[in-house]
């Protein structure tokens, strides 16, 4: 309890004493959970260009390579196609049409416009003639009824990603989570941070942290993986090196691309020098990569397991413009 009371009166949520080990000595070099929250949006009014999943499809048109395809906008009372940018007539405007693409492509995903942690979240697929969503079988008209109950989401490509992030966890999509801020002192963006998540059987098969995924280091010079971590059920801070469900290594694995993603991820923070703090989540498919979503509040505790923020002078001049 003391140890509770000590990290509230400083700022930090009670449960951040342990993932960061916070000390007298070294609390001054993380960033507070309460003053971080309070300051959102970092960005301002600009949030919202990055916020809103759909609105950001519009926001990157000349970085479309790098995200998902959109197909369809799903309202109360009628879907858009965003393949021809036009309302569909009243014969296609059904959950038919979202049905037909998912035969069409195999898989699809349905997410909500906002939101966080998942929530909303499914993953469709249609094989062997039969629909199912996150893993249960559906019958058509169980899929068509839930489609026409949906409001304000997006359905998208399924994005497939590269064999080094789907042989870690099979199960789930294993996102990097690039942490973006501007240097005001030399007018460039440049990346604070970079973490490899990885899902886990008790998360879901979802990588969020906070769930139970795993939290792993990316060296930003040569795109290699730290340890994994987990978020701790009781008071003990378990490390990785072989993933706990697949044993699958992951201490020294390379992602493929480094440079290029990067490089690329520079480019759209420059490109949007409006919004100068961003958290991208980002999927490395085959070829390539793709970004699944840009938010303007990145969660910061799979961030600072790793270690203090605010030891880089940096970022340390970003927060304080940003957080009184």
């Amino acid at each position: 309890m003391k140890d509770r009371i000590w990290a509230l009166n400083n700022g930090f949520l009670s449960e951040n004493v342990l993932l960061y080990g916070l000390t007298n000595a070294n609390i001054h070099e993380y960033v507070p959970d309460f003053q971080y929250a309070q300051a959102h949006p970092l960005n301002g009014p600009c949030s919202k260009l990055i916020d809103d999943k759909f609105t950001i499809y519009y926001v990157l048109r000349d970085f479309r390579d790098y995200l998902p395809e959109y197909y369809f906008l799903i309202l109360r009372d009628f879907i858009v196609s965003l393949e021809t940018n036009k309302l569909n007539d009243k014969a296609t405007s059904t959950p038919e049409s979202v049905m037909e693409l998912c035969q069409k492509k195999g898989a699809v995903v349905l997410k909500p416009l906002a939101g966080s942690c998942g929530i909303g979240f499914h993953k469709v697929v249609f094989d062997r003639d039969c629909f199912s969503m996150d893993g249960a079988e559906l019958k058509d008209y169980e899929f068509a009824g839930y489609i026409a109950k949906l409001d304000k989401y997006i359905c998208t490509e399924y994005v497939r990603q590269h064999n080094y992030a789907k042989s870690l966890f099979p199960e789930s999509s294993n996102t990097i989570r690039f942490l973006t801020m501007r240097d005001y002192e030399v007018h460039k963006p440049f990346i604070a941070i970079a973490v490899q998540r990885i899902g886990r059987t008790c998360s879901s098969r979802m990588d969020n942290f906070s769930q139970g995924g795993l939290s792993c280091m990316i060296d930003l010079s040569s795109g290699t993986l730290g340890r994994g971590i987990s978020y701790p059920s009781e008071s003990t801070m378990l490390w990785y090196d072989n993933h706990p469900d697949t044993g699958q290594q992951i201490s020294g694995v390379q992602i493929p691309y480094w440079s290029k993603v990067k490089a690329t991820i520079l480019k759209i923070a420059e490109y949007l020098t409006c919004v100068p703090y961003m958290g991208f989540d980002v999927i490395i498919t085959p070829n390539s990569f793709k970004i699944i979503e840009i938010n303007s509040l990145s969660d910061l505790n799979l961030l600072q397991v790793h270690g203090p923020l605010l030891r880089d002078e940096r970022v340390r001049r970003f927060y304080a413009r940003h957080i009184s």
